[in-house]
């Protein structure tokens, strides 16, 4: 069968074409050293290329109280309720989205996502109880990927971003389903040591424990 012919296969290591990298978060200790630190402690860092010198604030948010850290990628339709939700004045408010959803997790945490309506794959790490969640949107506009292996596991919006963090070799299942189907469906991708994060969902490090956020 044509499946049996890969199952011995090791792919080449495959020379990607030179783009800007996306943000990053890092679960475990890198060097402090590392290139582009915008943000770590010593179990979290935050990876974001740097533009003019100068990190782009529009990626990383402080909650109020500086105990929840949120990346990512968002979008929101309902700014103005969130902040009357918050008491807060919305021709008042300084930030961003990110910002604003830093602030709704340090008072309501999980709950906040039954709050947001909008697009959205964010990485949210708590200080205190060091525990770092990733959510994606119930539609899935916004992506979100992982690796599976080692010590450190990254996390980033686009697949090429985690090249320099995995392995090259390919996931077979996952190449079976998108020669039958011409993509690849559930949490699989191409590479066997990379994962997607489904679309509605919260993932939970250190345990990987899964959950629908609309269940919560």
């Amino acid at each position: 069968m044509l499946f049996d012919a890969f199952k011995k296969y090791k792919s080449p290591k495959i020379q990607f074409i030179k783009t800007n990298p996306s943000w990053r978060v890092a679960c475990g200790t890198v060097d402090a050293n590392y290139e582009d630190i915008a943000w770590r402690d010593d179990k979290v860092s935050v990876i974001i290329p740097r533009r003019n010198s100068e990190f782009p604030r529009e990626k990383l948010a402080i909650s109020s109280g500086g105990r929840f850290v949120v990346v990512g990628d968002i979008w929101l339709t309902n700014q103005v309720q969130l902040l009357q939700n918050l008491g807060i004045e919305p021709d008042s408010f300084q930030g961003n989205y990110l910002q604003l959803v830093a602030n709704l997790w340090e008072r309501w945490g999980n709950e906040s996502l039954r709050q947001l309506v909008g697009m959205f794959a964010l990485v949210i790490w708590d200080r205190d109880k060091q525990v770092l969640k990733l959510v994606r949107d119930c539609i899935g506009v916004r992506t979100l990927y992982y690796t599976t292996t080692g010590s450190v596991r990254w996390i980033a919006p686009q697949l090429r971003t985690l090249s320099p963090h995995r392995s090259s070799d390919l996931d077979l299942v996952a190449l079976r389903d998108y020669l039958c189907c011409a993509f690849v469906p559930g949490e699989r991708t191409l590479w066997e040591q990379v994962r997607e994060l489904r679309p509605g969902t919260v993932l939970e490090f250190p345990d990987q424990k899964v959950e629908a956020y609309w269940q919560l």
